[in-house]
């Protein structure tokens, strides 16, 4: 039997992948996030225990506890879950007769999160308001002994009937349930079986014809162990692993958030990243290091792209709208949480982002502790764009820019300097190049064929600077680079008398007085 020894990384996701509950907890979490730091910034001064103490309570409401919050006030039950109509506090928020807060409306984004948060039930995990009070301080010692906080300790084998099945020190405690359930274990996988699953497992891809057929002709004791091997040295490896942690970094090609699609054209560079890292089976104290402070650490990689570009853990995170008046506090405040929050969830398994709002209930997360991580974050420059080459290479590239931009304004001069030489030898012979004009004028007024290359050869002009002149004329554009040309006369003959002109072997004759007229 072969052992595979996956990164512990992806033993944790794996283990860590189907949480009790999720619906309940995704419903608590939507309220930490989105209703509790809007009660306790815009509500609590006015409706909470705090305020009753200093006979500032507001309507006889708190809303700084569940009860609270559903008993209501003066005006009525201030939350009916899953009623927003019956809800008063949803009819203050869209200042519909009550209005709160007095000042201003919120934003009608965060207005909608409490009516999401109603229609689903109005979940509120908060204490009654005595015990509230009488969680003051944390118990370090005692939160210790929380079962998550508990180093594992190693158990004797359960006892089970059936001693042959067991291969692994783990297989004796999985058999000893099956036996105390009355489960029977289905059979072992063929190979067939097998070798799909561990392809599955490993790359996420099925095996193909060639891979089925070389394993079911291997018949030596290495046979599986080649297969494993295999698997986990082909690149999809990684980019099946990887895919789990990206998903705890919040990795998205765009910064997610309330400030709309913001692309970030470099966030493949961190994908990649977390891939090879993977495949490269880097070490776990490493890999974290390298996404917490690529460019810090002792003994940083000679490689840029590894040194730098796990920072995108840091980056990436949410981009929220700051528009609002008021909000840009709110904004700053937010971002921050994002960093905090994936930072703690995804290294400590911990949602130490609650402690925004209040110290923990159960682990010893105080609201401290939440803000300086918070304070540790706070002034950092989010988003640079860091080279991901050494410093010579950079320097190297900044002088050949400087260089570079260098001979374009020479270039530049240069060809306006001979643009402006040609355009004035041009302007001399303004007299053919308005009789040229003046032929294609005709030609068009009588719906004959213009062909302005032929009447520039005829006259010896340039083509462009004619087609730009018979343009300018036809728009009656004012032409800035003749200053003392008075064009009038010539545009209001060419108006009175192009219905007149006589077309002949393609060619109009002008009256020798408009191009006199012209010519002045």
């Amino acid at each position: 039997m072969v052992r595979v020894k996956l990164p512990l990384l992806s033993i944790l996701l794996a283990a860590a992948a189907v949480p009790a509950a999720a619906d309940d907890a995704a419903q608590v979490d939507f309220f930490e996030k989105k209703i509790r730091p809007v009660l306790a910034e815009h509500c609590y001064q006015c409706h909470s225990a705090e305020a009753a103490k200093a006979g500032k309570l507001g309507g006889k409401l708190t809303l700084d506890t569940r009860a609270g919050i559903r008993q209501g006030g003066e005006s009525g039950a201030a939350v009916v879950p899953g009623d927003v109509a019956a809800s008063v506090l949803i009819g203050a928020l869209k200042h519909q007769g009550l209005e709160m807060p007095p000042d201003e409306k919120l934003p009608d984004d965060v207005v909608a999160d409490f009516v999401t948060w109603v229609q689903a039930g109005a979940v509120d995990p908060r204490v009654g308001a005595a015990a509230a009070a009488a969680a003051t301080a944390i118990d370090i010692e005692q939160g210790r002994k929380f079962w998550s906080f508990v180093p594992p300790v190693a158990h004797p084998r359960s006892p089970v009937h059936n001693a042959a099945w067991p291969l692994r020190e783990h297989d004796w405690f999985i058999r000893a349930a099956h036996e105390a359930r009355g489960v029977k274990p289905v059979p072992a996988a063929t190979r067939e079986e097998w070798l799909r699953r561990v392809s599955f497992d490993l790359t996420g891809l099925p095996p193909t014809p060639e891979a089925v057929a070389a394993f079911l002709a291997d018949e030596s004791s290495e046979a599986f162990a080649t297969v494993v091997e295999k698997l986990l040295g082909s690149v999809h490896f990684g980019e099946r692993w990887a895919r789990h942690w990206l998903d705890v970094a919040r990795y998205t090609n765009d910064f997610g958030g309330t400030a709309g699609i913001v692309q970030t054209p470099h966030a493949f560079r961190y994908r990649d990243w977390v891939v090879n890292a993977f495949n490269a089976d880097m070490p776990y104290d490493r890999f974290v290091r390298l996404q917490l402070a690529g460019d810090l650490i002792p003994e940083l990689p000679e490689d840029y792209v590894e040194r730098l570009a796990g920072l995108g853990f840091q980056g990436l995170g949410q981009k929220f709208s700051g528009n609002a008046v008021g909000m840009e506090k709110k904004k700053v405040a937010d971002e921050l949480d994002d960093r905090v929050d994936t930072l703690t969830r995804g290294l400590l398994g911990l949602t130490v982002s609650c402690a925004r709002c209040h110290d923990h209930k159960f682990d010893p997360v105080p609201t401290r502790d939440y803000y300086a991580l918070a304070a540790a974050y706070n002034g950092a420059a989010w988003n640079t764009e860091v080279p991901l080459v050494p410093p010579p290479v950079e320097a190297a590239w900044q002088a050949w820019s400087k260089q570079s931009a260098a001979l374009a304004d020479r270039l530049k001069k240069l060809l306006d300097a001979e643009a402006d030489r040609v355009g004035r030898a041009q302007v001399l012979r303004l007299q053919p190049y308005l009789l040229a004009a003046w032929r294609a004028r005709a030609l068009a007024a009588h719906q004959a064929p213009v062909d302005l290359p032929a009447l520039a050869r005829r006259f010896e002009l340039e083509p462009l600077f004619l087609e730009r002149l018979v343009k300018d004329l036809a728009t009656q554009k004012p032409l800035p680079e003749l200053p003392e040309a008075n064009l009038k006369d010539w545009q209001a003959a060419a108006e009175a008398t192009a219905a007149a002109a006589v077309v002949a072997n393609g060619d109009a004759e002008p009256p020798a007085a408009i191009v006199a007229g012209a010519a002045r």
